[in-house]
């Protein structure tokens, strides 16, 4: 059972505990990603997201704990073979901004051991392939690290703050792109501070806080089914729909507020009985949820 588990986990990370002199950017962190799954990465900026990934590509040396990617210990620092298998853009950015983007991936096609195809990628992105990269605005050089990232068709994409500099429509082709790719078996940690775009695309969510992992649920898990209400009408609220909302509140003239857990349709056809002058029903959003669970811990 546990080979299985790790073969289900593309990522492991056991204690993890990495400081900047007498900073503690990330402590005894624990969490793992499943196979084909989009895991978010969420806290605001300085909460310990970079630090972390920097760690998972090598790029700097953990303290204390332990982490796998892709089966292997300690990821690339001990088989750099296995970035062939994972998509990365870094926080940071850097690209050859004296390359244009085609010479880059041509470069980066001839030192991979797989094939490589980029132009499909630039394409659906509208990508400018053969400007400099220095002249692109700062959303064309995000598209360049999105091929970049794509271009080797890998197992995993690890992707820090990726849609910095990205207009809506792009937005939503990256996320089209997610989907694909998670479609087709691939695995995502996605690190954020944006949670409407957490909620719209990940599986589950890491909440980290000043390096601190504080939860780690699914989106459903974290935003339960809560339904607020307001309410306006002429005539008495009946008895059974007070008892439904027993913290029903009354702000004079016949306007009532109300937060409901419970069957929507329930709730429904007990309202569709009222002579009904105006009814707003809203969902908790992420934004919600998250603040709240900050505040609490």
């Amino acid at each position: 059972m546990e080979g299985k588990a790790k073969q289900e986990n593309v990522i492991i990370i056991n204690s993890l505990c990495k400081s900047y002199g007498k900073v503690k950017a990330v402590k005894d962190l624990s969490f793992s990603v499943k196979r084909g799954e989009i895991f978010g990465f969420l806290g605001p900026n300085g909460a310990g997201k970079t630090t972390t990934i920097r760690v998972l590509m090598g790029q700097i040396f953990q303290d204390e704990g332990n982490f796998q990617i892709l089966g292997i210990n300690n990821g690339v620092r001990s088989d750099t073979k296995l970035m062939d298998e994972i998509g990365y853009i870094s926080g940071e950015g850097y690209i050859y901004e004296n390359w244009s983007a085609r010479r880059l991936f041509e470069y980066l096609s001839s030192i991979s051991h797989k094939q490589i195809e980029f132009d499909s990628f630039a394409d659906r992105l509208d990508l400018d392939l053969d400007r400099k990269i220095s002249e692109l605005s700062s959303g064309n050089k995000q598209k360049v690290l999105l091929v970049q990232a794509f271009m080797k068709m890998p197992k995993l994409l690890i992707l820090d703050e990726p849609t910095s500099g990205l207009d809506p429509l792009l937005q939503n082709i990256f996320e089209e792109m997610l989907f694909e790719f998670r479609e087709n078996g691939g695995t995502v940690l996605l690190s954020s501070h944006i949670l409407s775009e957490v909620q719209r695309v990940c599986d589950r969510v890491g909440i980290i806080r000043q390096g601190e992992l504080i939860k780690v649920s699914t989106i459903g898990e974290l935003i339960p089914k809560t339904y607020f209400l307001k309410l306006w009408v002429d005539d008495e609220l009946p008895s059974d729909l007070m008892n439904l909302l027993p913290d029903m509140k009354a702000e004079g003239q016949g306007r009532y507020h109300a937060k409901y857990l419970g069957d929507i349709n329930q709730l429904i056809n007990l309202l569709a009985k009222l002579k009904i002058k105006h009814l707003t029903i809203s969902e908790p959003k992420l934004e919600e949820m998250f603040l709240e669970l900050y505040n609490e811990k």
